[in-house]
């Protein structure tokens, strides 16, 4: 996981909805990783990507299947 100490609790008066937007934009991609490789780096491997915004914090996170000890 992925915290920042910055949610909806921050917004200046009248601009409500700039850290949903901002934890949306994370997930959208940048040049050097365009949208959706994370997405399919994270399910090749069984797991989901995820993120919410509450009144204090904006976090990101991956939910990965267990993985198998060797014998």
């Amino acid at each position: 996981m992925v915290w920042y100490k910055v949610g909806s609790a921050d917004e200046p008066a009248g601009k409500s909805g700039i850290a949903h937007f901002f934890e949306h934009l994370i997930l959208k991609g940048t040049v050097r990783y365009p949208a959706g490789e994370l997405d399919a780096a994270v399910a090749e491997l069984g797991g989901k990507l995820n993120a919410f915004t509450t009144a204090d914090v904006t976090a990101f996170f991956e939910t990965m299947p267990p993985t198998p000890c060797p014998p």
